[in-house]
């Protein structure tokens, strides 16, 4: 029974010193070395994007066939054939 309690008293004791205790963390400035910064708007530096952007074309033939067609923005280049989208389109008076 004595040693029952003072394992409970022992583990309060324990328990409150580590909630009350603030957790010091010494930390040191290191030595900061100087870096030579090259000139960022040089053609090394732009920024790439991850995938090509690509996006439909669109024209319209005789005012009323619509046709469209991939265009690789990020190549300059065409990608596939003209494709027949609809008839019957109304270019808007400009």
């Amino acid at each position: 029974m004595i040693k029952r309690s003072f394992l409970v008293g022992l583990s309060a004791v324990m328990m409150s010193f580590m909630l009350v205790a603030p957790c010091n963390m010494v930390t040191y400035a290191s030595d900061s070395s100087a870096v030579e910064i090259e000139d960022m708007n040089s053609e090394d530096y732009s920024t790439m994007p991850y995938s090509d952007i690509i996006k439909y074309r669109y024209k319209i033939v005789d005012g009323t066939k619509l046709y469209r067609r991939l265009y690789n923005y990020t190549e300059q280049c065409w990608i596939g054939d003209w494709e027949f989208v609809g008839e019957g389109f109304i270019e808007p008076d400009v």
